[in-house]
């Protein structure tokens, strides 16, 4: 294609399949159309602190996640987080170069289960686990969805749950928590989809592996035909 002529560099035609060019500086085109460079996919899992917030910027003053990422994964040109956790909240909070899997991931067409370990205090009673089990008021115009929860261990005074959603409204657990009078101590999301936070510790990174990426892809895909 190049010695027929048909490649464009910098509104030059090139012959010479040996030139160097640098893709994303120079304009390439086949045949007249744009030629954009291949940009791998990068996914990275952080466990975000209780205390930041979930921006690139806080116009109090507060810590925010600019900053937040360590080296030398906060070098990586593009990476964006995807979501948000609220300041109160902490757990795997993912970040990515590419928008169009972070658009998939926070759009609620999807369905991508998020999974969460939640202390309450006092405990809920069988009544109310049936609730958040079956969709539940919190004032917005529809109920929740419904909601898979296991007890995961309990005391006379407190709970500690395990909660997964497959929604993403704002606050939507300390939202049913307020609905009976719950105190939420602490709140951690432990898995997004297929990705899991395991044993990374407080403002710990890690890139996934191309295992969790294709797996996520996979989720996201199927989610998508099955709403088709």
């Amino acid at each position: 294609m190049i010695r027929r002529g048909r490649v464009s560099v910098a509104g030059k035609i090139e012959r010479d399949p040996g030139r160097w060019v640098s893709p994303g500086r120079e304009v390439i085109t086949l045949d007249g159309h744009l030629v954009k460079p291949i940009r791998k996919t990068t996914l990275v899992l952080f466990n975000k602190p209780r205390g930041i917030v979930s921006t690139l910027s806080d116009p109090e003053g507060r810590p925010c996640l600019r900053h937040a990422l360590p080296k030398p994964l906060s070098e990586i040109r593009g990476l964006r987080p995807v979501g948000r956790l609220d300041r109160a909240s902490a757990g795997l909070l993912l970040w990515t170069n590419d928008t169009d899997l972070a658009q998939q991931l926070l759009d609620p067409e999807f369905h991508v289960e998020k999974e969460y370990r939640v202390k309450l205090r006092p405990q809920l009673n069988d009544e109310e686990l049936q609730a958040w089990r079956q969709g539940l008021n919190i004032g917005d115009p529809e109920l929740t969805l419904p909601a898979a929860v296991e007890v995961e261990r309990t005391s006379k005074r407190s709970a500690v749950l395990r909660v997964t959603l497959r929604e993403g409204r704002n606050r939507q657990i300390r939202r049913m928590a307020q609905v009976g009078d719950h105190q939420v101590e602490w709140l951690v999301r432990v898995r997004l989809g297929p990705i899991e936070l395991g044993p990374l510790g407080a403002g710990e990174a890690r890139l996934a592996t191309q295992q969790e990426l294709l797996a996520l892809k996979e989720t996201l895909a199927s989610s998508e035909h099955s709403n088709d």
